[in-house]
């Protein structure tokens, strides 16, 4: 086992010796997780005690390291716990939010666009505590969730969401057809009781925090990956430490905050430590990376170390082709966008490499955008797609301030590359589908944005630079900081566009070679 760094175990001291809060400012690959394990030691042996962790596999991940009676969850666990206690018998369904939307709205087909906004807005609403109309509409601003071809004016979509909100506090309210033999395609819904209450994911941490229920508290909790929390998480993990004695210590990288347009709070470190009164310490040695890709890293995070008798590793400025030659399976390449990875997974799949870009939902959420077009044939997909376009950006432009188009550009031009080609929406979707998915380990090439490779590492990994802006704002460093700490011994800067690679066709001749981007 490796020794307790100094900065680790001024921690333990910390918590074997003093009473108050601590935030752990952590840095890429220190042991967040050991440090944890290791800290619960130093604990008073009687004291009862939570680890909250960010996700399901990390908390599997670390129940099994933990001694036995330490408690184990993620926060939406937690919370679920909380609201079956109080509303007796309750169950999950992904579609109480959907339902209840178009309790309010309708069902018509051609409204869809409308019914999603309506969605987004809502449950961006529940992680920020979000309940006014004014705060509706200033994350319509924040987050751009005014998305699709929409009918409703502005007003109009914070008072459906408003309505949607309240509908939502309420477990023993839920949405169906008023015709039930036509089921979801009803055109009209109402309000009924369900045969039980009903909750979806987001209410787990939010109705606990908006009813104020009351749930298990412990005499000190940990939080993992404190940065990636939204408000309404950051509140319900505030409530769970024993009052008035209860301690929390908190671990987190505020230079991995990146999760800001699923909500996140992008101060939620700062805002953690004022909330607890917190004493804040570092955690500063990393044990992933090799001392040449820490040298990199410390440009954007100067505190960040490698560890004692790290290897030299390799850090090196490449070009595209020189990438192409290099890549072998277990390798990863790491983008700012998705559009980038299509055009170097196309390349690859043409040259019977078996690579797949990190992602099922993103390859699903652009497969629902072409059913949605109803297009029958590819000429008028690509003309949906680029009217879509213009739409967004004109929209965009509009917005006082005006707002980035990046994101709007790359879905399209995603959907252009499969497009490329193809001879039906049919085959478009195929290439969607088989170019997106979950299953990114073991001998194949990974491609994956930023966003989607957080939490992962591997012993090579290709940064394809010029994918990311050179605006030096803080997300963009942020992004930067978490792709080169993804790569344990080689790190490639890769320099140049990825789109000018020679060959970009998909191969219409040869279902063998599109599956084995799959």
């Amino acid at each position: 086992m490796i020794a307790a760094s100094h900065f680790q175990e001024d921690i333990f001291r910390f918590i074997r010796e003093e009473r108050g809060n601590l935030v752990v400012q952590a840095c890429a690959g220190s042991g967040k997780t050991s440090t944890i394990v290791m800290a619960l030691d130093h604990v008073p042996s009687r004291a009862s005690v939570l680890v909250l962790a960010f996700a399901t596999q990390a908390a599997e991940d670390l129940a099994d390291k933990v001694p036995k009676g330490i408690g184990v969850r993620t926060l939406h666990s937690y919370g679920f716990a909380v609201v079956r206690r109080h509303f007796r018998a309750v169950v999950y369904t992904k579609f109480r939010l959907p339902n209840l939307v178009r309790v309010v709205l309708g069902n018509d087909p051609d409204e869809s666009d409308d019914r999603d906004a309506v969605a987004e807005i809502v449950r961006y609403a529940k992680g920020a505590l979000a309940s006014t109309p004014e705060e509706l509409d200033d994350l319509i601003d924040e987050y751009d969730l005014e998305q699709g071809e929409l009918s409703l004016e502005r007003g109009e979509l914070v008072a459906a969401a408003a309505r949607v909100l309240k509908l939502c506090r309420d477990p023993h309210c839920a949405g169906a057809p008023v015709d039930p033999k036509r089921g979801k395609w009803s055109p009209e819904w109402r309000l009924v009781s369900p045969p039980a209450p009903e909750v979806d994911y987001d209410d787990m941490c939010w109705l606990p925090v908006v009813l104020n229920i009351p749930g298990a508290q412990y005499d000190f909790v940990f939080v993992d990956e404190t940065q990636d929390l939204n408000p309404c998480q950051i509140e319900l993990a505030m409530r769970i430490p024993r009052s008035p004695e209860g301690r929390v210590c908190a671990l987190g990288d505020r230079r991995q905050s990146i999760y800001r347009f699923r909500g996140a709070d992008a101060s939620a470190m700062g805002n953690v430590v004022r909330r607890l009164g917190a004493t804040t310490l570092p955690l500063s040695v990393s044990y992933r990376c090799a001392r040449r890709i820490v040298d990199v890293a410390q440009r954007l995070a100067p505190e960040i170390e490698a560890a004692p008798g790290a290897p030299e590793g390799l850090v090196e400025d490449i070009t595209v082709a020189d990438m192409m030659e290099r890549l072998e399976p277990g390798d990863m390449v790491l983008g700012r966008s998705n559009a980038p990875l299509v055009a170097l997974c196309v390349s690859l799949i043409a040259e019977d490499r078996a690579a797949v870009i990190q992602g099922r939902d993103v390859g699903e959420m652009l497969v629902r955008f072409v059913k949605r077009s109803r297009q029958r044939t590819v000429a008028g997909l690509l003309q949906y797609i680029e009217s879509w376009l213009g739409a967004e950006i004109a929209r965009l432009g509009c917005r006082e301030p005006p707002r980035s188009t990046r994101g709007a550009e790359d879905k399209a031009e995603v959907l252009r590359r499969a497009a490329d080609g193809a001879d039906s929406v049919a085959r478009v979707i195929e290439r969607l589908e088989g170019l997106f998915s979950n299953d990114v380990f073991g001998e194949i090439i990974t491609l994956s944005t930023t966003h989607k490779a957080k939490g992962q590492e591997r012993e090579r990994v290709f940064v394809l630079v010029d994918t990311y802006a050179s605006d030096r704002s803080t997300e963009e460093e942020n992004l930067f900081y978490v792709a080169v700490t993804r790569a344990r011994s080689e790190l490639y800067l890769v320099h140049g566009d990825v789109s000018e690679l020679d060959d970009m066709q998909f191969a219409e001749g040869g279902e063998d070679e599109e599956q084995s981007g799959g």
